[in-house]
């Protein structure tokens, strides 16, 4: 068996802040939510979803009318 190497204490940072307990303060009031974000659409892009629905739709209904 094989014997595990001697533990080293990690030693905290300089930089680390000691917990006084103190709680932090609350965020401060706002009056109004974030607005939500929007994700914006060319007109190009809105034609070409419409053309695409559109022949899908055209193509369901003739393939629909000639069975």
């Amino acid at each position: 068996m094989s014997e595990n190497p001697p533990r080293i204490e990690e030693v905290p940072d300089d930089d680390a802040q000691p917990l006084t307990g103190e709680p932090v303060g609350p965020a401060p009031m706002r009056l109004r939510a974030e607005p939500p974000r929007v994700t914006r659409l060319s007109r190009k892009v809105l034609a070409g979803l419409g053309l695409v629905a559109s022949v899908g739709l055209g193509g369901a209904l003739i393939y629909a009318l000639q069975t």
